[in-house]
This record gives structure tokens, C-alpha cells and sequence, in this order.
């Protein structure tokens, strides 16, 4: 492995379910990311987050003590995987493209991981993903005590060029069954990053606030109210999963206007000068604002 370049480690002892590493296995293998100055301590920048997928989605800390590392690696991947092996499966098998400039991250209660997506020498985005464990409370309604719950992969962020979301597409569906491998559970996500909102939807990721479900469901009966379209009401009220929304009437075309940033909208002005004519559900989504998504894996 080399500072700043592309991923390569010698991990042939390492695997994914394979057999239990030891704590020692581990902690040399951080020892080495450390020395090969690829492991840090980190925390996300809440400040970029809010803001737009632009700039550093990430601080850096000092490193959390090795005890606490050791723990939160556990609680995560139960020692079936070492840290190099895991960057090599995340930055592996990707077809003609690579992943550059690779870090993990600790953070207080996660793991982060931060690279650059070349295809050749062309760099062609950027992704940091979280690796946590949520809290499940014991008692409904209070706060404490709490249990571990599920595994969870929450992208923080993602930045493709335009012509590369069938990259997207073919990354997930392998970061899935690794993940699945490794005994995650969920994929969260804002379907407000740049690959799409309209994407996200399409890929099987469901709304995670039923209520915030409820009100695009609104939204769209209002919109085809709006324009006069030949659906029932009731129509819109039987979608249950964005996934319906996504694939909702493709029978029927609707207007929508661009941007040149690739943003969407359904009413024409002079910052959104190019015209499409999209299926209803598509068009919808397009134009729709930021939503929290989930996947089952």
C-alpha cells in the first residue's frame, strides 16, 4: 500500500467469513494502515454535510485508544475480517474501475470509509461511507437502557460524473452482499446525493419516515390534480414503497425542466432552460426534495 495512490495489500491470509481473527491479527493490521498512513481518527463535518456533497465530509482527530478500536471492530465485523482485507474487498473487483487515495477512518462510535473512483486516470467521483451499529431501546418511549442493534452502512456521501451511475449501480449491488456477508443489515442514505433522487428510488431503497412518505404521496396527488391527468386518487394512495412511486403511471408524460448542474424542476424559469418530457413517477421524483432512504440487505 502506498500514501496517496491505489490500494495494495498483500491480505492472503485474510477473507471475508472466514475464520475468527485474532485481536492481535487486528490490531497489526491497524498498526500497518497506520504506518502506510491510511488510518486515522476522524468525525464527520456536519457543517459540509448540510451544505452540499462538496468538500471534506470528514475532520481529523487523533486516533481513539487502540482498547476502544479493538472494541468498536468487534461490535461491527466480530473479527471475521481484518482492516486491509476489508479495504481490499471495498476497493476490489471493481471492473475497469479503481478506487484511489483510500482511507478508514474511526470515528466515536463508527468507522468510516473515504476514497476517490478513477476509471483509468479519469477521476470520476468520491464516496465516504459510515459503518455503525444502531441502539435499540429496552423500554419503548425511554431513552435507557439500550441493546445493540442492527449493522448498518449509511452513505454519507457520493459524488458521480454523469455518465457513470451504471458504475453506481454495479458498486452497490456488490457492496450489498458483502455487507450481507459481513452481518449488516441495512443501507441508509438522504436520496438527496447527487447520483439521485429518482436513482435511489429505482434501486429498491424505501422511504424510512412513513409520515414523510404520506406527504410526497400529497405532493403527487396534487401535481396530477395540478395538471389534470387521468388518475385516481385512490391510485396514489395504493403506492406503498418508492420503488412504486419510482415506476408510478410511465404511461403518462409529464414536463419537467433542467438545470445545468442536472437539477430538476416541474416549473419552467429562466435557471432551468431545458425541457424533458419523462414518465409521471420519474418526473415526480426528479423534482421532488431530499428524502431518508433504506435498503434491507
Amino acid at each position: 500500500m502506498h500514501g496517496g495512490g491505489l490500494l495494495t495489500v498483500d491480505t492472503t491470509q485474510d477473507g471475508v467469513g472466514g475464520t475468527l481473527l485474532t485481536e492481535r491479527d487486528i490490531s497489526e493490521g491497524f498498526d500497518r494502515l497506520i504506518a502506510a498512513n491510511r488510518l486515522f481518527g476522524a468525525e464527520l463535518n456536519p457543517v459540509i454535510i448540510k451544505k452540499s456533497d462538496k468538500g471534506t465530509l470528514f475532520l481529523f482527530r487523533k486516533l481513539p485508544s487502540r482498547h476502544r478500536m479493538l472494541s468498536l471492530w468487534q461490535d461491527l465485523f466480530s473479527h471475521h475480517i481484518s482492516p486491509e482485507a476489508l479495504l481490499v474487498e471495498l476497493a476490489g473487483g471493481l471492473q475497469w474501475f479503481n478506487h484511489s487515495d483510500v482511507l478508514l477512518l474511526f470515528g466515536k462510535d463508527r468507522v468510516i470509509y473515504d476514497c476517490q473512483i478513477r476509471r483509468a486516470n479519469e477521476a470520476i467521483g468520491h464516496i465516504t461511507l459510515a459503518l455503525y451499529r444502531e441502539r435499540d431501546r429496552v423500554v419503548p418511549f425511554l431513552p435507557f437502557p439500550t441493546r445493540p442493534g442492527h449493522r448498518v452502512v449509511y452513505i454519507e456521501g457520493i459524488t458521480l460524473s454523469a455518465q457513470s451511475t451504471g458504475y453506481a449501480s454495479f458498486l452497490f449491488r456488490r457492496y450489498e452482499r458483502l455487507f450481507h456477508e459481513l452481518g449488516f443489515h441495512l443501507v441508509r442514505l438522504n436520496a438527496g446525493l447527487s447520483v439521485g433522487k429518482y436513482y435511489w428510488a429505482k434501486e429498491g431503497f424505501d422511504c424510512s419516515d412513513r409520515g414523510q412518505f404520506q406527504k410526497m404521496q400529497d405532493r403527487l396527488w396534487a401535481l396530477v390534480r395540478r395538471l389534470s391527468l387521468p388518475v385516481a386518487e385512490q391510485e396514489v394512495r395504493q403506492l406503498t414503497h418508492m420503488s412504486d412511486v419510482a415506476a408510478f403511471r410511465r404511461d403518462l408524460k409529464v414536463p419537467v425542466w433542467r438545470d445545468a448542474e442536472g437539477y430538476y424542476t416541474l416549473e419552467h424559469d429562466t435557471a432551468h432552460p431545458e425541457e424533458f418530457l419523462l414518465p409521471l413517477g420519474k418526473a415526480f421524483l426528479l423534482c421532488a426534495k431530499p428524502w431518508d432512504a433504506h435498503k434491507v440487505i
